[in-house]
């Protein structure tokens, strides 16, 4: 969804003449059902706004899982990735900036401090791409991110191929644990240095 809609606000608000008029006035009119859209679908949550799913029904606007192993969720990726876009809007208005507050907010609270990443080079073809994640035991912990956080628990939730929700990257087959990125820093410097000079601009 996103990737669409900064497309289209490329095309509104590039320097230069891209499209006719006609095509134009579309682009601006698609823009902004997509930011109305987007206000839409942030996920309401044990009474507060948290983030949005990567995918949602098209005609309730629910959230509902992609691929068998996308389950519907909170999703930090696409989370970071609409704050990022909401943040370039000119003069945003106060529904904006409680959006994007509100988003942050959860992001900073999902947060994982006590994981580390290990690279396990003993299995699955000597690849480095098998990745176990334990509890901070060893050397460093990382500020990190499941790709999908449970709707009102907000726990991490991972799948195989069936579908069947699991709660630990343990119960993961070898062939999904190396095929996906379940864990990430996707939000890492909107959080650190993005988000703060955003506040800065608005006030």
């Amino acid at each position: 969804m996103i990737g669409v809609i900064e497309l289209l606000n490329d095309i509104s608000y590039a320097d230069i003449d891209l499209v006719d008029s006609v095509r134009l006035y579309k682009s601006f009119n698609a823009l902004d059902k997509g930011l109305q859209l987007i206000l839409r679908t942030q996920i309401f949550s044990n009474l507060k706004f948290t983030g949005w799913c990567a995918q949602y029904d098209p005609i309730s606007l629910s959230p509902v899982r992609g691929r068998s192993y996308e389950l519907e969720s909170i999703n930090p990726y696409v989370t970071t990735g609409i704050i990022n876009y909401l943040m370039k809007i000119k003069n945003p208005g106060k529904e904006i900036i409680h959006s994007i507050q509100y988003a942050i907010s959860w992001l900073k609270k999902s947060q994982i401090n006590d994981f580390e990443i290990i690279t396990n080079n003993n299995q699955l073809n000597n690849t480095d791409d098998a990745k176990i994640f334990s509890s901070k035991e060893q050397s460093y912990p990382l500020q990190i991110w499941a790709r999908f956080y449970e709707i009102d628990s907000n726990l991490p939730i991972f799948s195989n191929r069936d579908g069947i929700v699991q709660y630990s990257y343990s119960k993961l087959s070898d062939e999904r644990k190396i095929n996906y990125e379940w864990y990430g820093k996707w939000p890492i410097h909107l959080i650190s240095s993005k988000y703060d000079k955003w506040l800065k601009s608005i006030n």
